[in-house]
């Protein structure tokens, strides 16, 4: 019995030493699975927010500015630093528990941190919305293209402060008076967007993003494990079965919700505009990834993302939404932006029982197996298609071709005519 006392307590201290996933975590580490797709794709390239990315070297020219930016709004709001400090600190303990992952920094250490990072996202934000001052020695502003990899790493799952905490030191800093200075706004301002409806809850900007752009309607919860993923069409294929294409237009009531995909009665599948841009994966990736720790079971972003992976499999199913004025694309050609598509589904959980497109898709098989399209539409526009690529690939064959038809054409007149002409002349002279 004595030679285990060692194990004994060896265990007993690991007991001790357990941490319990708190019902507030939020901000999460990207699965590895995903993480071995496009690493790049969640990692910080200039500033560190949070303590994932604390300490990483790349990032450390940026803890400079951070430190500048706070004793500049330190400066400008006349606050004394004990009065920040503690701020942050009466919420410490509130903030670990946001992470999904134990956080070992000591306490002065952390809320050091938290501190110097969230005056830099509330100065940052001021900045952008003119609010304070840009100096002429301001790294980030004073140099073109720099305040766009800021933005774009503001929106990684994995480089966030709980929004909480920001909008309490905003508040203590910067005592707003009206709507248009809450911190709220200088958020929607400074990444361009604007909720349709009233968000009370905001846990991190990732999650603001999601919530922006959910569908107009919900799942409802009494359908939820009856969807079901079995057709799967390309744009290509749906249009030989006459399915028309059209940008779903924007109104206020829907703006901002890429989600809201519908076929209607005529055969139209309406689409909102999708821009594809430089940071078009990053940001989408990181919506998946927040859906996979933390709403797999009532996934959105996930689901559009599979319908698009449906959808575009092709340059060509890209290029007909580009003509359809769907997709804005940014990227230079049709083969990256299948590329980007392709990749985005790749290694990404979901749960086919409650995949919200799958009234959606119930239609467009219907529409597609009927016998009418089945058999007439989409043979024949198979046929028009072989046609096409066979005799009319080059702009030169069919001038070619349609000169030759002239010609015929002209050719079978004039011969018409000389037969009409010669039986007139037989008849006159008889």
């Amino acid at each position: 019995m004595g030679s285990l006392s060692p194990v004994v307590y060896s265990v007993r201290e690991k007991f001790i030493g357990l941490t319990s996933l708190s019902s507030s975590s939020c901000i999460y580490r990207v699965p590895e699975h995903l993480r071995r797709t496009s690493k790049e794709e969640y990692t910080p390239m200039v500033v560190s927010i949070g303590p994932l990315h604390h300490g990483d070297a790349m990032l450390l020219p940026m803890e400079e500015q951070k430190v500048g930016y706070f004793l500049a709004l330190l400066q400008k709001t006349e606050k004394d630093l004990p009065s920040c400090v503690g701020v942050i600190k009466r919420h410490a303990n509130e903030i670990r528990e946001c992470y999904a992952e134990k956080i070992s920094t000591s306490e002065n250490a952390f809320i050091e941190m938290v501190l110097f990072d969230s005056a830099f996202v509330i100065e940052t934000f001021l900045k952008s919305n003119g609010i304070h001052e840009v100096e002429e020695t301001d790294r980030i502003f004073s140099r073109p293209g720099l305040i766009g990899q800021v933005i774009r790493d503001m929106k990684l799952l994995e480089n966030q402060l709980p929004f909480f905490i920001l909008e309490k030191l905003y508040n203590f800093m910067m005592q707003p008076e009206s709507p248009s200075e809450y911190f709220r706004t200088m958020t929607f301002k400074f990444f361009k967007v604007e909720p349709r409806v009233s968000i009370p809850d905001i846990k991190h900007f990732v999650d603001l993003f999601r919530t922006c752009s959910m569908p107009q309607t919900l799942r409802d919860p009494r359908e939820k494990g009856k969807g079901k993923i079995e057709f799967r069409a390309r744009v290509t294929e749906l249009q030989e079965a006459g399915v028309r294409f059209e940008k779903r237009p924007e109104s206020q009531s829907c703006k901002n919700s890429l989600l809201d995909v519908e076929f209607d009665d005529k055969g139209i599948l309406k689409i909102p505009q999708l821009k594809l841009q430089d940071d078009t994966e990053s940001f989408f990736r990181n919506l998946v990834a927040y859906e996979q720790c933390h709403h797999l079971l009532d996934s959105y972003i996930i689901d559009y993302i599979a319908l698009l992976d449906f959808l575009i499999n092709t340059p060509k199913d890209v290029e007909t939404l580009v003509d359809k004025e769907i997709i804005v694309n940014w990227l230079g050609n049709s083969e990256e932006a299948t590329d980007v598509f392709k990749s985005l589904f790749k290694q990404v959980n979901i749960v086919s029982s409650n995949f919200y497109h799958s009234s959606l898709c119930d239609q467009l098989e219907k529409f597609y197996k009927t016998p009418w399209h089945r058999y007439v539409v989409v043979p024949w526009h198979r046929y028009v298609g072989t046609l096409k690529r066979k005799y009319f690939a080059h702009q030169l064959a069919v001038i070619s071709i349609f000169t030759a038809i002239v010609y015929l054409v002209l050719s079978f007149i004039q011969a018409i005519t000389g037969v009409i002409s010669v039986s007139q002349s037989g008849s006159s002279h008889g």
